[in-house]
């Protein structure tokens, strides 16, 4: 039998795991199949008829409940003892990015055959055809392994596919036809799969042609009712469930999101639960509106904007164009099955998006205005609330608004602003009179809402509450919206408008400046600021400019316009945690924590500010302070995961482990967030405790929709070291490209595992391919580390170390620069090391990684007074920078050095750092100078730096064995550490001094030697060789044979006799 059923996995919502039909037991599956009852029993009628050969296309948008049938058919087939005889099923689940061939599409079903079952017998047959490397052998093997299976068994075999339209239009392509075919054989194959095309070409697809065609329709207002009955547990009148109906459009998935806000009211979840949904679906959305003629495209973003059905007339209204035009352009939608039609009132016609989703795409990403976002649920909530449940869940609404830093709240402050301006006078004072003074200071605050409504909204001066538009505002929102369009042009003219329409008004410089930050134009951005000020003499303006100054680490002026908006409003919060951070910038902690203090007192602290604020605390020993902050912030119910994590740390540090672990595992119980598990996870792994607890918290993390590569990277980790085998820790890789395989974060960790699990080559092509996605600067930087770190000699090297460079250039942060200076001088191209750690200073001047760096390769470039510079400033940010400490002692006086190196070691005597850096004091004693290095390798035994320390003083002691042993350990590691090529020829010419020249041309014969060529060479010509090399070469190697000569006696005998010389420290 074929099934062939087309539909979409829903997207994963971290807030909404309970309702993801791809997470539910088969019991579960069939508990919660509340709707679509008729199509279900079309679905298992055809499989009930053994004689029949059902061939059913199911099509529906986004949301439909497309899985949901899916999984509520395949839990029939496992729990009906009829159809469970018969089929056996193989889930492939979400499409398989590395499928492109017919026989790779039955490789995967024979892997998950192997996988569902835990058959070693098919998991050896699964092998055997991987090995095959011709693709009609390929066929063959799975097909026969497959047969074998079925006829065993007496069954035939169910494939469950999601996104076959993917599948055979974008990935196999041209064996789609093929593929089809074959899985048209009625006595082995079944195919039940998902899919989201619907347009008329797609429907009359000639491959398909026979399939029934099952389209799931948007739910009707009686299954509207019935699920929403089901989900929330009350039992309300149909009439309230239309505006429902209207706002989620009859999509199932918004209808449990809205569900979850209906149980415990939140503006941020909610938000958070879209945002997710609409980012796993924004590739699709916008290939889509791309894909359009630009009129038909102009029209239909109206019909978008416009959210509720609306006539040709209304749309032609809002997209500018005669009424004509507009209904063709609805027509050619319709046609596409991107619009649906309605009867409206007497003979009018009303037109609306197919896919509800794309609505709230295009308001949440195109049209990203807090008004947008909110307008809809504000429609919804009005008309579905009675009063005193309206009184009470705007209520919650602003009491959640008070836990968000004020600048964050502006979603808060239009959906208040539209749920007063609808209300009757009696309603609005109940609400207003229920309303802390907190959030009414930054609803007043807020510069997006027009002032005239502010006035009118919150004095309550007018018993008519209709609303006046400020049309500043409108040419503001217009001027916003042509930004986000990339119409720049056209949004610089549309304030320029506003500007001449009122001189004396501060709103078009804020709105231009906040434009001008999101382009990283920070100096146009705080020109903009300033005029603002001018305008208009505020906390927050003052407050903006601060921050803008503070982006552009112009720290005076910052300060200063803080400080200004404190003397306007001392409670404005954002300019009292800024100055807080600006001070412990500064390293005046005294005043950074009087800052913060007062920021606690007026009891706004975002998350980050609350975690930084804590951890000064610890740095001054005050944990005390620090817990009591952190605990008056954190809600177990609240996603504060900075400040979690930061309690966790301070528990931690404190002996309190097991009460960091519970207060893990009561967030886990809290909140359905995937980081809480995540963090579990990660903390047990980390304190090795519970390894079987961790596992199982990290796979929790992935099932509720984990997004980050470093969990699935924890995950592997904990199952190598729960002995699960490095290949279950492998296939956590591949899960992670096979779940989210069209980003290219997914790749680069996908790589890692690889990488952790000693697959060099997997892990290669997977940073390979991260690295072909537009937005992959980081996969770029990320491969160049990975080629340079292995010593790969891939032929295309230069070329990816330079398109990782200007990656890092564009990312314009200084982590990436920094990473990549790091890689150049691995390489050993200092010079344009130094170009990148230069910019990466000019983005952040306190990055003190940075400044070490500089100074390391300053100082192994004898530019001493660059190295003091850069050490000292790094010292300026962090007194006790071992890595400055260290690096300081190294090129400073004995006496400086010493204390220097004390230092190092009070801040952190376990540091290997330390002990090498005593070890190069000439002043101490040979023997206490080899003990520390020896400590140093036992504490890190790839510490090459160590090793050409201790090989000459070693030689000194006259123990040659040793001295050779780590000059030879040393000299593989040189390739992947080009910067330490200098000191590695400086140690063999002292080795060669001390009469150890022929020993020294031994290990220079391997193949590690051809690093250094050309040392090899010099000392060939020290012994009358001429050996055939390349002109380059033997000048270099000309100029270490000179260096050796001027010390050396000139028979070149005397090169293998006992050293002339006493050796010069340093090597």
């Amino acid at each position: 039998m074929i099934l062939l059923i087309f539909g979409e996995r829903e997207s994963r919502v971290v807030q909404a795991y309970k309702f993801n039909p791809g997470f539910q037991s088969d019991t579960e599956a069939v508990f919660n199949f509340v709707v679509r009852q008729a199509e279900l029993r079309s679905i298992l009628d055809a499989f009930g008829n053994p004689s029949a050969v059902p061939r059913e296309l199911v099509m529906a948008p986004r949301g439909a409940g497309k899985t949901t049938l899916c999984r509520r058919v395949l839990a029939e087939i496992r729990t009906t003892e009829a159809l469970g005889l018969v089929w056996q099923p193989i889930f492939l689940g979400e499409e398989s990015y590395t499928v492109t061939t017919p026989g790779e599409f039955f490789l995967e079903c024979l892997f998950h055959l192997a996988d569902q079952l835990s058959d070693a017998s098919l998991k050896a047959l699964h092998d055997e055809a991987a090995a095959v490397s011709d693709e009609d052998g390929l066929k063959r093997a799975c097909l026969a392994a497959l047969r074998g299976y079925a006829d065993t068994e007496s069954k035939r075999l169910l494939i469950i596919v999601e996104n076959f339209h993917i599948l055979i239009n974008d990935q196999i392509s041209a064996g789609a036809a093929e593929l089809i075919a074959l899985l048209s054989d009625t006595t082995l194959f079944g195919v039940l799969a998902t899919s989201v095309s619907q347009t008329s070409a797609e429907n009359d697809d000639p491959r398909l042609v026979g399939f029934e065609k099952l389209p799931l329709r948007p739910l009707s207002l009686d299954e509207c009712y019935t699920l929403w009955t089901a989900l929330t547990e009350q039992d309300v009148p149909k009439t309230r469930i239309r505006p429902l109906q209207i706002l989620t459009g009859g999509s199932p998935r918004l209808i449990h999101i809205l569900a979850e806000f209906m149980r415990t009211p939140s503006l941020r979840d909610l938000m958070d639960n879209l945002n997710l949904l609409i980012d796993q679906n924004t590739e699709y959305f916008k290939s889509q509106l791309d894909a359009l003629p630009a009129v038909e495209r102009k029209v239909f973003a109206s019909l978008l904007d416009a959210w509720d059905p609306s006539t040709a007339k209304q749309i032609a209204e809002a997209a500018r164009v005669n009424i004509n035009t507009a209904s063709a352009m609805l027509g050619r939608l319709s046609d596409r099955g991107a619009v649906l039609r309605e009867a409206g009132r007497g003979r009018s016609v009303l037109y609306f998006a197919a896919e509800r989703l794309f609505n709230i795409y295009y308001l949440m990403r195109r049209r990203s205005h807090p008004s947008s976002r909110v307008r809809a649920l504000v429609a919804f909530m009005t008309e579905y609330y009675d009063r005193d449940e309206l009184v009470d869940t705007t209520a919650k609404l602003v009491r959640e608004a008070c836990l968000v830093d004020p600048a964050s709240r502006s979603d808060y402050h239009w959906a208040f602003d539209a749920i007063l301006t609808v209300q009757p006078e009696a309603v609005r004072s109940r609400i207003l009179a229920q309303t802390p003074a907190d959030f009414m200071r930054s609803f007043r605050a807020d510069t997006s809402l027009s002032k005239d409504r502010l006035s009118e909204i919150v004095e309550v001066a007018s018993p008519n509450p209709e609303p006046t538009e400020n049309p500043i505002d409108k040419i503001l929102d217009d001027a916003q919206v042509a930004f986000e369009d990339d119409r720049p042009d056209e949004a610089g003219e549309l304030i320029d408008q506003a500007i001449a329409m009122d001189p004396t008004s501060a709103a078009p410089y804020i709105r231009r400046a906040m434009i001008a930050m999101q382009e990283g134009e920070l100096e146009d951005a705080i020109a903009d600021a300033a005029n603002a000020v001018a305008h208009e003499e505020s906390a927050m303006t003052y407050g903006l400019l601060g921050m803008f100054h503070s982006f552009a680490h112009d720290h005076a002026e910052a300060e200063a316009a803080l400080r200004k908006s404190l003397e306007i409003d001392p409670e404005f919060a954002m300019a009292l945690s800024e100055l807080g951070n600006l001070r412990e910038r500064a390293q005046d902690s005294e005043e950074a924590i009087r800052f913060y203090r007062r920021a606690v007192e007026v009891g706004e602290l975002s998350d980050t500010t609350t975690s930084r604020f804590a951890r000064l605390l610890m740095r001054r020993h005050n944990n005390a302070e620090a817990e009591a902050v952190l605990r008056k912030f954190i809600d177990p119910s609240e996603p504060r995961v900075d400040s979690r994590r930061t309690l966790v740390d301070l528990l931690h540090e404190s002996d309190r482990t097991d009460e960091a672990v519970d207060l893990l595992r009561d967030a886990t119980v809290a909140s359905d967030d995937w980081l809480a598990w995540a963090d579990l996870g990660s903390f047990l792994i980390t304190i090795g405790e519970e390894p079987l607890e961790a596992e199982a918290a990290l796979g929790n993390a992935i099932k509720k929709g984990a997004d980050s590569p470093f969990v699935y990277r924890m995950l592997a980790r904990s199952l190598r070291r729960n002995n699960r085998g490095v290949e279950a820790a492998v296939n956590i890789g591949a899960s992670l490209v096979e779940q989210h395989g069209d980003k290219a974060w997914a790749w680069i960790g996908a790589g890692d595992i690889f990488l952790d699990g000693g697959l060099t080559e997997r892990a290669e092509g997977a940073f390979r391919k991260a690295a072909t996605f537009d937005d992959s600067d980081f996969a770029r930087i990320r491969l160049a580390q990975f080629i340079v770190d292995q010593s790969i000699g891939a032929p295309d090297v230069d070329a990816v170390l330079e398109a990782a460079i200007a990656a890092a250039q564009r990312l314009g942060a200084c982590g990436p620069m920094k990473d990549l200076a790091e890689l150049l001088i691995h390489r050993g191209d200092d010079e344009q090391a130094i170009v990148l750690l230069e910019e990466a200073l000019n983005q952040n001047d306190q990055c003190a990684c940075s400044l070490v760096m500089r100074g390391d390769v300053a100082a192994r470039r004898g530019e001493s007074e660059i190295a003091i510079n850069a050490y000292n400033s790094a010292l300026d940010l962090n007194g006790d920078d071992v890595a400055a400490l260290t690096g300081l002692a190294r090129i400073s006086a004995s006496a400086d050095a010493e204390a220097l190196i004390s230092r190092a070691i009070d801040a952190d005597p376990s540091d290997p750092r330390c002990l090498l850096a005593r070890a190069t004091l000439s002043s101490r004693k040979l023997s206490s100078r080899i003990d520390d290095v020896s400590e140093a390798l036992d504490r890190d035994p790839e510490l090459t730096e160590a090793r050409l320390i201790l090989a000459p003083l070693e030689a000194r002691r006259g123990n040659t064995p040793a001295a050779l042993e780590h000059f030879a350990m040393a000299l593989p590691d040189l390739d992947s550490h080009r910067e330490l090529i200098p000191a590695f020829v400086n140690v063999a010419l002292d080795l060669v001094r001390h009469g150890l020249a022929k020993d020294v041309s031994e290990v220079l014969a391997g193949e590690s030697g051809r690093t250094v060529e050309p040392l090899a060479v010099a000392l060939m010509l020290l012994r009358g060789e001429t050996p055939p090399v390349a002109k380059e070469i033997l000048e270099v190697a000309r100029d270490i044979a000179a260096r050796l000569t001027d010390s050396m006696p000139k028979s070149p005998a005397a090169v293998d006799g006992p050293p002339s010389l006493q050796r010069v420290d340093g090597a």
